[in-house]
């Protein structure tokens, strides 16, 4: 039999939207994780259905945005149940693609994972690419938004003004220009 993956991961999103691609299939798929794919609404007919999930299922990555979130902390029946689930296996949790409240974040750090990382628009421009890894053990950064993955060079590169054959060089500070990885 083949062995059980490490991480388990569950995206409320669905697999037609950017974030279910990359973090529920491609993530997983290219990290030989498994990931729990939700059918229908996480939040009916239970208010805590996702979090029904994370406990049967010992999912160890939880994905879900702040939207998803305010949905879920605007129901006094979701919070009272949310506190009977047991999400203790959730090793780390992150938001997807919107901006986050402080009032939302720590509301997903004191009830979901306290790990809850912050990942502004980074489904967009690549968070799983611009990311940090943490150690067993050790707590993951709380906001997505830092340097590449050690293996990774990244620079900002534009066009010399005065070159018209379009080579690029380092961009200087504030400076816009292309993302290139090295």
């Amino acid at each position: 039999p083949e062995p059980e993956p490490e991480e388990l991961a569950l995206v409320v999103a669905t697999p037609a939207w950017i974030t279910g691609q990359c973090y529920m299939l491609s993530a997983c798929l290219t990290a030989g994780n498994g990931s729990v794919l939700l059918e229908g609404s996480p939040v009916s007919p239970q208010p805590t259905r996702f979090a029904q999930v994370i406990e049967r299922h010992r999912v160890t990555i939880f994905k879900a945005g702040s939207t998803f979130l305010r949905q879920v902390m605007a129901d006094a029946r979701a919070v009272e149940e949310l506190g009977r689930c047991d999400l203790s296996s959730l090793r780390a949790a992150s938001f997807c693609a919107e901006p986050v409240s402080p009032t939302v974040h720590a509301f997903a750090s004191e009830h979901i994972c306290r790990h809850y990382v912050k990942s502004y628009w980074s489904t967009e421009h690549g968070s799983i690419v611009f990311s940090r890894p943490f150690a067993e053990g050790g707590a993951p950064p709380t906001d997505a938004r830092c340097t590449p993955v050690p293996w990774l060079e990244a620079r900002v590169m534009a066009a010399a003004p005065d070159d018209e054959s379009g080579t690029l060089q380092e961009s200087a500070p504030g400076e816009r220009g292309e993302i290139v990885l090295l």
